[in-house]
Order: C-alpha cells, then structure tokens, then sequence
C-alpha cells in the first residue's frame, strides 16, 4: 500500500544497528515523518543520545543496557524494530506510535543565534559561517545553550544536561569545558559569544 508522505518537521531517529538490515527502514524514514541517522556500535549511540537528543532511539536486536540507562535517564523512547528489514513501514508506523504515546509533538533538528549554528545530524558547528572544530562535549554544550540562549545556565543544569543525571563531575569541571569551547570560537578573531554571569553561570551573547 503506498503510503501518503508526513509534512511535519522531521522528528530525529536514532537506528543503532550493527548491521546493514535497518538500510530499507532508512531509506524510507523521511516519509514518515523521520530524519533518520544510525549509530554502529553501543558507544556511537551513547555519543549521539548524549549530544544530539534524538525524538526516539530503534534498536536492530536487544536494547543494550548502557543505551536503556542512557535513553531513560533522557526521557528519550527507545524501541526494538527486528522486522524492520522484511516490513519497514510497518516498523516505521510503529515507531510513529510509540512517539505520539510518549513524546507528542517532540521535533529535532539544528539551531542557530545571532552568528551561531550548530548542525546536529553532521556534529558541525559554525561561527560567521566558517566551520569550527569541537570535541564531543564541547559541542553538546553549545548545543544545551542553543536550546535556550537567553537563559543563564547554572554549571549544575549544563552538568545535567551534558553528562546526565548521576553524572561523577563536579560542576567545576564544567568551567574547565566552557573554557575549551570559548578558545575554539574565539580563534581567528572570532567574537566570543559566551558571556558569564558572576555567581549564576553562563549565557550567550
């Protein structure tokens, strides 16, 4: 049966797969109503769970305990689609179902302010245009103050938000990161679009 194309913003899809059995579940994501990504290994899911917040996580086989742990401590749905490589939109429809139960309305994608943007899907962030190279957490924590750039960010809530809940870092450590961010946005004369807020935290500019 052909199946009439979703036309909302594309909610994110995570598929960890180790595999090439989710390839069809994929190339037919985008018509459901999903921007499809995948993750090869646990530790790849883990960085993009962690950095890029997916809508929902689909999983080739059993739900590693390390992605579980990580998906709930996230509030992200997290799902098992096995038949996906015989039945993708029935796989498909059943990840749009457990999406409207458990996160309606939930979309994902990049976010930009003033001469920011940050691309989630590519892990690529950009200042006045020009592409700037960061490491895994200091891109997740420009992404956490994108969401929101005109909230001061207490060290507490950027810890949270980052590593997750029950994360071992002390809030101090998260200065230490905020400052490798700062020197790889300010670099070839860029302005620094991080202001700190004395005794509360950090904002942008």
């Amino acid at each position: 049966m052909h199946e009439t194309p979703f036309t909302e913003t594309p909610a994110r899809l995570l598929v960890v797969d180790a595999t090439d059995r989710m390839a069809a579940l994929m190339r037919n994501a985008h018509r459901w109503g999903f921007e499809s990504y995948s993750a090869r290994s646990t530790d790849l899911a883990l960085t993009a769970i962690r950095c890029d917040r997916p809508a929902i996580i689909g999983v080739n086989g059993t739900v590693p305990v390390p992605v579980e742990n990580a998906s709930r401590r996230r509030k992200i749905p997290v799902t098992t689609i096995d038949e996906a490589d015989s039945d993708p939109s029935e796989a498909l429809r059943h990840l749009r179902a457990v999406l409207r139960r458990e996160r309606p309305g939930v979309l994902t994608g990049g976010s930009a302010h003033g001469f920011l943007s940050l691309d989630n899907g590519a892990m690529r962030a950009e200042i006045l245009g020009n592409p700037v190279p960061l490491g895994v957490s200091e891109f997740c924590l420009l992404g956490a103050m994108l969401d929101d750039p005109d909230r001061v960010w207490s060290r507490e809530h950027l810890l949270q938000r980052v590593w997750g809940e029950g994360a071992t870092h002390e809030p101090r450590t998260v200065d230490a990161y905020v400052a490798r961010l700062r020197r790889a946005l300010v670099q070839h004369g860029n302005p620094d679009p991080i202001t700190t807020v004395r005794g509360k935290g950090y904002r942008l500019t």
